[in-house]
């Protein structure tokens, strides 16, 4: 997120497994490997465990226990938006919305409708 500088953004994010009392909900209570059946069934991203491994690992050591793996996502999760709404919030009013409360869209459509009255 750092390295973007956008005028508007609708939506961001960094995807984390779910709690594991969600993950035995539906794979019951047996322990589930990330890349079994029933973790891929429920995966919508593609690629989407992949990606989280990737940026896992990518600062911290692949945890042994799938429990300590999932709660490390959800860490990664929240850093990545922490990151993420600091950086805009910097950035202000390059980012996001001014002081007057005018989101920079906004801006934008006021400034181009008033250039062609």
């Amino acid at each position: 997120f750092r390295h973007r500088m956008t005028r508007f953004a609708s939506e961001f994010g960094m995807q984390a497994l779910p709690a594991i009392e969600t993950i035995s909900d539906f794979a019951g209570s047996k322990a589930v490997a990330l890349e079994s059946k029933v973790m891929l069934h429920h995966q919508r991203s593609v690629g989407g465990n992949s990606k989280i491994l990737y940026y896992l690992t990518d600062r911290h050591m692949l945890p042994q226990d799938s429990s300590d793996l999932i709660y490390l996502s959800q860490i990664q999760q929240a850093e990545a938006i922490r990151i993420g709404v600091e950086h805009w919030r910097r950035n202000i009013p390059t980012c996001a919305i001014d002081k007057q409360g005018e989101s920079q869209a906004a801006k934008a459509k006021r400034t181009e409708r008033d250039r062609n009255h």
